[in-house]
């Protein structure tokens, strides 16, 4: 079936929100990584499939994928599935991966495509009527300066790990009282990841990563940020209680 065909399929179904699984292989297995069929299940009845469609659909909705999506040239051996988000006369191209319990120690599913890969790890309240995922971590490149951001998060701690070659800059912040107020603060003015992808490694200055990431109205949490030039640490700035301290080597500059 081309992608034309799929399409034509998509668009008759007249829910908000239309999935197309293009095989029944990946109906099965999207079946079984859901929880919604046994190992074994072979035949999908339509109140089943329906089922299938639903719940996957409010899973990617819960990431930003709110158009419809065509699943379509699954990779069994690696569970990897081509998707297509269609809407407002565009089409987003992206690759889907499961990860299993088994494989990863959790369950959560990889959206990749060519510039960013995103790693989201299912809720603990996964077998309710509205599961949902939540960002664990992602990848973002600046093809123009080689620049790679890698992005950890947690409830209480997020870690971004810049890198360009041998140049690199991580930057920590913790807090026992959860992050979210200073992030959705941070985030309504600040966009975090195009100012690293767009700053040259090899003469940043850790002054001012301090003050473009407002970490000085962080008054309950600490905080590190280090710079490395060629493999090895040149400059460190970290809150440690109440106390911020500078390190710096002999090779970096004031």
């Amino acid at each position: 079936m081309v992608l034309n065909d799929l399409y034509q399929k998509l668009v008759s179904k007249r829910r908000k929100q239309s999935i197309v699984f293009n095989g029944d292989k990946i109906l099965q297995d999207v079946g079984r990584w859901l929880g919604i069929i046994g190992g074994k299940h072979l035949d999908i009845d339509y109140k089943t499939q329906d089922k299938i469609s639903s719940q996957f659909g409010c899973l990617l909705r819960s990431i930003g994928i709110t158009e419809d999506v065509i699943l379509c040239d699954y990779k069994a051996n690696r569970k990897t599935i081509l998707a297509f988000e269609i809407g407002n006369g565009c089409i987003n191209r992206f690759e889907i991966f499961l990860v299993w319990e088994c494989d990863y120690g959790h369950t959560g599913i990889i959206i990749d495509n060519e510039r960013r890969s995103w790693i989201y790890t299912l809720n603990s309240s996964f077998i309710t009527k509205s599961p949902f995922f939540v960002l664990d971590s992602y990848i973002k490149t600046n093809r123009e300066n080689g620049n790679t951001l890698y992005g950890f998060l947690k409830i209480n701690s997020f870690v971004l790990d810049l890198q360009n070659n041998d140049d690199a800059c991580s930057i920590k912040v913790e807090s026992n009282n959860g992050l979210h107020p200073f992030l959705n603060s941070l985030l309504s003015s600040f966009d975090i990841d195009s100012y690293l992808l767009g700053i040259s490694l090899s003469s940043c200055d850790i002054k001012e990563i301090y003050r473009a990431f407002r970490l000085d109205e962080l008054s309950d949490c600490q905080f590190q940020i280090t710079l490395y030039r060629n493999g090895d640490v040149v400059d460190v700035l970290e809150k440690k209680g109440k106390i911020l301290e500078r390190t710096r080597n002999k090779s970096s500059e004031e």
